[in-house]
């Protein structure tokens, strides 16, 4: 009985890219099968232009380790974002390889063939910055504009409508900036929990005039009461 090999081709996961430098696409071709496999070539295309034709002279059975890898080396493009394009790695277009058949590929030819779109992330020069913002609405790089809020203790301050820069913000008084929404009112500090109120010079110039106004209404009171009470006698 003979178990013949069985083809499979795959791409590695590219990591993000730093602009202007060169990086690899990491292909492996993968043997599932017992026998090894011998004499074949391999294709590979990006957007549809072919990249590599090679001939692999041979690939060990599964059970001595099965894979070789192809690399296609590219260079990163000038301006930092992210990039997609299309591969296809076609093994033994010329079916020189007779493979396992089975339920899942047939002919043990559906298998021969990966397809699909790659995402790389191109980051400019400096630390280097994985996809996706921590918190930020700036997405893909990991920056942009948080919510400039924090709670517990701690010396950072958290900026009103700002970049949300610094740390966790403080349990006790802390000063706010910001701008001010139409109609809205602040004291200039935030209460950090009981204190006493700030002395308003208008107020206090209100309740005297207040407090006048009542003493001449009693004492106008008592004097038209008074001219009554003498007028009858």
């Amino acid at each position: 009985m003979t178990y013949p090999p069985d083809l499979e081709p795959s791409l590695e996961k590219v990591p993000p890219l730093v602009i202007w430098n060169s990086y690899d696409i990491p292909v492996v071709i993968y043997n599932r099968g017992r026998s090894d496999a011998r004499n074949f070539n391999v294709t590979v295309s990006i957007d549809g232009v072919e990249v590599l034709n090679e001939t692999i002279g041979e690939i060990k059975g599964v059970q001595d380790g099965g894979s070789i890898p192809l690399t296609i080396t590219k260079k990163a493009p000038s301006i930092g974002g992210i990039i997609k394009f299309n591969v296809t790695v076609d093994v033994d277009q010329e079916d020189k390889v007779k493979e396992l058949i089975n339920n899942m590929h047939g002919n043990g030819e559906g298998n021969n063939i990966w397809n699909d779109t790659v995402t790389v992330f191109v980051n400019p020069p400096g630390p280097e910055r994985g996809p996706g913002g921590g918190g930020g609405t700036g997405g893909g790089w990991g920056e942009g504009t948080g919510t400039g809020e924090g709670s517990g203790s701690g010396a950072g301050k958290g900026v009103a409508g700002g970049t949300g820069e610094g740390g966790a913000g403080e349990s006790g008084g802390k000063t706010i900036r910001g701008r001010l929404m139409k109609g809205s009112a602040v004291s200039g500090k935030e209460a950090g929990g009981g204190g006493k109120g700030e002395f308003s010079l208008v107020r206090f110039l209100m309740q005297l005039v207040m407090l006048a106004a009542a003493l001449s209404l009693v004492g106008a009171g008592y004097l038209l009461e008074r001219r009554r009470h003498n007028s009858k006698q």
